[in-house]
Protein backbone atom coordinates (compact mmCIF):
# COMPACT_ATOMS: atom_id res chain seq x y z
CA UNK A 1 0.00 0.00 0.00
CA UNK A 2 1.49 3.18 -0.81
CA UNK A 3 1.85 6.12 2.37
CA UNK A 4 -0.76 8.44 0.04
CA UNK A 5 -3.21 5.68 0.32
CA UNK A 6 -2.64 4.76 3.82
CA UNK A 7 -3.05 8.41 5.02
CA UNK A 8 -6.89 8.07 3.26
CA UNK A 9 -7.19 5.46 5.11
CA UNK A 10 -6.32 6.79 8.35
CA UNK A 11 -8.11 9.97 7.78
CA UNK A 12 -11.35 7.71 7.34
CA UNK A 13 -10.36 5.82 10.36
CA UNK A 14 -9.88 9.48 12.45
CA UNK A 15 -13.11 10.73 11.25
CA UNK A 16 -15.07 7.74 11.91
CA UNK A 17 -14.05 8.10 15.91
CA UNK A 18 -14.76 11.48 15.50
CA UNK A 19 -18.20 10.87 14.29
CA UNK A 20 -18.92 8.31 16.68
CA UNK A 21 -18.18 10.89 19.58
CA UNK A 22 -14.17 9.78 20.10
CA UNK A 23 -11.69 12.29 20.48
CA UNK A 24 -7.74 12.31 20.27
CA UNK A 25 -6.77 15.72 22.25
CA UNK A 26 -9.15 15.58 25.37
CA UNK A 27 -5.97 13.72 27.38
CA UNK A 28 -5.41 15.55 30.65
CA UNK A 29 -1.84 14.88 31.44
CA UNK A 30 -0.76 16.14 27.70
CA UNK A 31 -3.25 18.77 27.93
CA UNK A 32 -2.01 20.32 31.28
CA UNK A 33 1.76 20.04 29.41
CA UNK A 34 0.50 22.26 26.36
CA UNK A 35 -1.60 24.66 28.81
CA UNK A 36 1.81 25.16 30.27
CA UNK A 37 2.48 27.12 27.65
CA UNK A 38 -0.22 29.86 27.50
CA UNK A 39 0.63 33.30 29.15
CA UNK A 40 -1.22 32.26 32.35
CA UNK A 41 -1.29 28.59 32.88
CA UNK A 42 -3.29 28.86 35.91
CA UNK A 43 -6.03 31.01 34.61
CA UNK A 44 -5.63 30.50 30.42
CA UNK A 45 -8.26 32.64 28.36
CA UNK A 46 -10.72 30.92 26.84
CA UNK A 47 -9.69 29.78 23.52
CA UNK A 48 -6.10 28.56 24.92
CA UNK A 49 -7.68 25.12 25.91
CA UNK A 50 -9.53 25.16 22.81
CA UNK A 51 -6.27 25.63 21.08
CA UNK A 52 -4.59 22.95 23.13
CA UNK A 53 -7.30 20.89 22.13
CA UNK A 54 -6.43 20.97 18.40
CA UNK A 55 -3.13 21.01 19.05
CA UNK A 56 -2.57 17.81 21.12
CA UNK A 57 -5.18 16.29 19.30
CA UNK A 58 -2.63 16.83 15.97
CA UNK A 59 0.31 15.43 17.82
CA UNK A 60 -1.53 12.42 18.87
CA UNK A 61 -3.14 11.31 15.15
CA UNK A 62 0.51 12.26 13.79
CA UNK A 63 1.59 9.28 16.32
CA UNK A 64 -0.24 6.77 15.41
CA UNK A 65 0.17 7.15 12.22
CA UNK A 66 3.85 6.76 12.42
CA UNK A 67 2.87 4.24 14.84
CA UNK A 68 0.61 2.35 12.84
CA UNK A 69 2.93 2.36 8.85
CA UNK A 70 4.32 -0.64 7.71
CA UNK A 71 6.51 -2.11 10.39
CA UNK A 72 8.53 -3.93 8.12
CA UNK A 73 9.55 -1.02 5.82
CA UNK A 74 9.78 1.93 8.47
CA UNK A 75 11.05 -0.17 12.13
CA UNK A 76 14.14 1.70 12.07
CA UNK A 77 12.07 4.89 11.69
CA UNK A 78 9.52 3.98 14.64
CA UNK A 79 11.76 2.57 16.92
CA UNK A 80 14.19 5.68 16.94
CA UNK A 81 11.04 8.31 17.53
CA UNK A 82 9.96 5.54 19.71
CA UNK A 83 12.92 5.91 22.00
CA UNK A 84 13.90 9.42 21.83
CA UNK A 85 10.13 10.17 23.09
CA UNK A 86 10.98 7.81 25.85
CA UNK A 87 13.87 10.08 26.61
CA UNK A 88 11.48 13.31 26.84
CA UNK A 89 12.39 14.34 23.22
CA UNK A 90 9.34 14.83 20.99
CA UNK A 91 10.35 14.22 17.18
CA UNK A 92 7.31 13.15 15.74
CA UNK A 93 6.15 15.59 12.85
CA UNK A 94 2.87 17.36 13.11
CA UNK A 95 0.65 17.82 11.36
CA UNK A 96 -0.22 14.88 9.31
CA UNK A 97 1.08 15.94 6.27
CA UNK A 98 4.70 16.50 7.66
CA UNK A 99 4.36 13.00 9.17
CA UNK A 100 3.14 11.30 5.75
CA UNK A 101 6.34 13.30 3.78
CA UNK A 102 8.72 11.71 7.08
CA UNK A 103 7.32 8.54 5.70
CA UNK A 104 8.14 9.14 2.16
CA UNK A 105 11.87 10.47 2.51
CA UNK A 106 12.85 7.89 5.06
CA UNK A 107 14.81 4.71 3.75
CA UNK A 108 13.03 1.55 4.20
CA UNK A 109 14.32 -0.89 6.16
CA UNK A 110 13.85 -3.48 3.66
CA UNK A 111 16.76 -4.82 1.70
CA UNK A 112 16.13 -3.17 -2.11
CA UNK A 113 14.77 -6.36 -3.52
CA UNK A 114 12.26 -6.34 -1.22
CA UNK A 115 10.68 -3.81 -0.80
CA UNK A 116 7.28 -2.56 -3.42
CA UNK A 117 9.15 -0.25 -5.68
CA UNK A 118 6.65 0.32 -8.23
CA UNK A 119 3.75 0.75 -5.37
CA UNK A 120 1.74 -1.26 -7.08
CA UNK A 121 -0.76 -3.42 -5.33
CA UNK A 122 0.39 -7.53 -5.69
CA UNK A 123 -1.32 -9.81 -7.59
CA UNK A 124 -1.71 -13.59 -8.31
CA UNK A 125 -0.92 -15.39 -11.41
CA UNK A 126 -2.11 -18.35 -12.75
CA UNK A 127 -0.96 -20.90 -15.17
CA UNK A 128 -2.32 -24.49 -16.68
CA UNK A 129 -1.35 -27.53 -14.61
CA UNK A 130 0.30 -30.20 -16.02
CA UNK A 131 2.25 -27.76 -19.26
CA UNK A 132 5.85 -28.01 -19.65
CA UNK A 133 7.55 -26.08 -22.45
CA UNK A 134 3.67 -25.06 -23.54
CA UNK A 135 3.37 -28.55 -24.67
CA UNK A 136 -0.42 -29.36 -24.74
CA UNK A 137 -1.67 -31.95 -22.06
CA UNK A 138 -5.15 -33.62 -21.09
CA UNK A 139 -7.66 -31.63 -23.22
CA UNK A 140 -10.63 -30.52 -20.96
CA UNK A 141 -13.57 -31.29 -23.79
CA UNK A 142 -12.66 -35.34 -25.09
CA UNK A 143 -10.13 -36.26 -21.40
CA UNK A 144 -7.32 -37.37 -24.45
CA UNK A 145 -3.76 -36.80 -24.09
CA UNK A 146 -1.88 -34.44 -26.91
CA UNK A 147 -4.16 -31.00 -27.31
CA UNK A 148 -6.08 -28.80 -25.67
CA UNK A 149 -9.51 -28.36 -25.69
CA UNK A 150 -9.56 -25.73 -28.76
CA UNK A 151 -8.02 -28.41 -30.79
CA UNK A 152 -9.91 -30.98 -29.49
CA UNK A 153 -11.10 -33.57 -32.22
CA UNK A 154 -14.49 -33.94 -30.55
CA UNK A 155 -15.49 -30.23 -30.58
CA UNK A 156 -14.22 -29.74 -34.02
CA UNK A 157 -16.64 -31.83 -35.28
CA UNK A 158 -19.58 -30.24 -33.48
CA UNK A 159 -18.93 -27.15 -35.13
Amino acid sequence: MTNARYLKEFQGRVKKVETYGGSFGEEPGLLMKELQSAANPDHPTAKEPSDAVKKVSKAIQSILFISGSDSKQYSKLTNTLKEDYGKGHNNYPTPLSLALNLLNIHESTLPRQYANTNKQEEGVAFIQANVKNNKPGKCYHCDQLGHWKRDSPKSLKLV
